[in-house]
């Protein structure tokens, strides 16, 4: 019994319906070990029992053929065959065509990723089935084979729509609250875009249906037919995807590509196998970033192993430190650092008995140079500036009137300032840019450039007291409330840690031996930023 009769997947009211849906259905294929229980680490898992390993020892757990799974080659076909099959219907009265539904939502949200893509698709499934079992038209549908993993998707646990305000917000916490606002305002244009599908689906349902997706998907590695190279599809996997996870050096499978098949194996790594009954788990990321965990899978790791935090700082906190530090009074740093395209952020490692301060591939430190003058007439100069730089020829007029205001709300609402020459930071009479600072400082020596460093690790443990003594969010038992809170504690641990270390050592850069390209690659946001054509 692949299904426990205890066991309560959501989303499934049968479990014996739903695991012939799996086994019989799609042909998945298990080990007779293999099973779906209750996790402690939340909602459902893979178990294993060692006792029935006894005679197979085969290190396959699952085999998924590759028609049972969901990709965007996959879907298309499926979306192909629907519409052959459509074709050989006889039309009744003015009944929308299923595919025509899947085809509107995909030129409606007009998706730019693979995960997108399979929403989209997932999404027109949800339409379709809300039209078959909410009214009495076309009950019968080859889609309906789609509908236990439909219903899966529909209950699986997602970050909760940020609906209420818990007095505590930092610059993740309102990416999350406007990447939400962005969803409504994609699902509104649906909405509107099939008018004449009825009934069609709620808000909250599309909401459902993109974290579902977005926290499910995996990349599984296919070969190239012309490369040694491998190449990757975002891939939703049924019973694969109730697998969850612990870091790379603590799971105790993994999944991979049968080459002849095409088939998803999931795999026990023996070397990690505990005695008895144990839970399944993978490595959703080898990196465990804690702004990725919670945007993408809606939960914050556990782990011993390394773990990122990055904290973007407020303008205000920004011109207060380093002010301070730097015995300035009323300079702008917040737009200094636009001008000279530094970004007011950096990135937190920490593992269970260490912190660092990772400053690779950053330029926070260069705002320590001293001598930076921001200078509030570079308005008087924009107009030449603007000319030379794009090597253009316009009216001063016409600049005054599209060009400058442009500029000026960059300079206000994003982190860089594009389509104009360095004009707005002042050091040593001259106009730097960020190449060329140091040299023009003075600041191009390895001593000199460690002063920059020391004086920017003094700045952020500042930030990190500054953080320590904000008003936690308010108690809420909704989801986001409850997420915010969690992050909250997270991000607490870390600084209070960071501080600890910073008045024990005053050492807190990251080693060049432990830091990894992907962590500043991979795992840094990126500026916020406009291009002037």
């Amino acid at each position: 019994m692949l299904i426990d009769k205890d066991t309560r997947v959501p989303g499934v009211l049968h479990n014996k319906e739903f695991e012939n849906w799996l086994l019989k259905d799609n042909f998945i294929k298990v080990h007779p070990g293999l099973t779906i229980g209750s996790s402690k680490l939340g909602g459902i898992g893979l178990f294993f029992n060692q006792d029935k390993d006894a005679g197979v020892k085969d290190d396959i757990l699952a085999r998924i053929p590759k028609d049972a799974t969901f990709d965007y080659m996959g879907l298309l076909q499926i979306l192909e065959g629907l519409k052959e099959d459509e074709k050989d219907q006889e039309a009744e009265g003015e009944e929308v065509a299923e595919s025509s539904i899947i085809t509107a939502v995909l030129k409606s949200v007009q998706p730019t990723n693979e995960t997108e893509i399979l929403t989209c698709y997932f999404i027109g499934l949800r339409i379709c089935y809300n039209r078959r079992y909410l009214t009495e038209m076309n009950t019968e549908s080859p889609l309906s084979k789609f509908d236990p993993y439909l219903n899966v998707l529909a209950h699986t646990e997602v970050l909760g729509l940020p609906q209420e305000d818990v007095g505590y917000e930092d610059e993740f916490i309102r990416k999350l609250r406007a990447n939400a606002e962005r969803l409504h305002e994609e699902y509104n244009e649906l909405i509107e875009d099939l008018e004449h599908v009825h009934p069609c689906l709620t808000f909250e349902e599309y909401y459902q249906l993109c974290g579902a997706i977005k926290s499910r998907v995996l990349e599984i590695p296919h070969s190239s037919e012309t490369e040694e190279d491998y190449y990757t599809n975002i891939t939703l996997i049924p019973l694969l995807d109730f697998a969850n996870h612990l870091n790379s050096s603590r799971s105790h499978a993994y999944f991979d590509v049968d080459k002849s098949t095409n088939d998803v194996l999931l795999k026990l790594n023996r070397l990690r196998m505990p005695q008895g009954i144990f839970e399944i788990t993978i490595s959703y990321s080898t990196t465990e970033s804690i702004q990725h965990f919670i945007e993408t899978y809606g939960f914050i790791p556990e782990s011993n192993d390394f773990q990122l935090l990055e904290y973007r700082i407020s303008p205000d906190v920004c011109n207060h430190h380093i002010n301070a530090i730097m015995n300035t009074s009323g300079q702008p740093y917040d737009k200094i650092m636009k001008w000279l395209r530094i970004l007011p952020q950096f990135q937190l490692v920490k593992s269970s008995d260490d912190i660092f301060v990772n400053l690779f591939s950053n330029s926070l430190p260069l705002i320590f140079i001293d001598g930076l003058q921001y200078d509030d007439k570079w308005t008087e100069n924009a107009y030449e500036s603007f000319k030379e730089f794009n090597e253009i020829e316009l009216s001063h007029e016409e600049f005054t009137q599209s060009v400058l205001p442009m500029l000026q709300h960059q300079e206000s609402d994003y982190d860089f300032i594009n389509a104009i020459g360095q004009i707005g930071v002042v050091c040593n009479k001259e106009f730097p840019t960020q190449e060329s600072i140091l040299q023009v400082s003075n600041y191009d020596s390895d001593e000199a450039f460690q002063l920059l460093i020391s004086k920017c690790n003094s700045f952020i443990v500042n930030v990190a007291h500054t953080v320590l003594d904000a008003k936690p969010p308010s108690s809420s038992t909704k989801s986001f409330s409850q997420m915010t809170t969690s992050y909250y504690q997270v991000q607490h641990t870390f600084f209070l840690a960071l501080v600890e270390k910073y008045d024990k050592t005053k050492d807190i850069s990251l080693p060049i031996e432990l830091a990894k390209d992907e962590w500043e690659t991979e795992y840094r946001s990126a500026p916020k930023q406009i291009t002037l054509n």
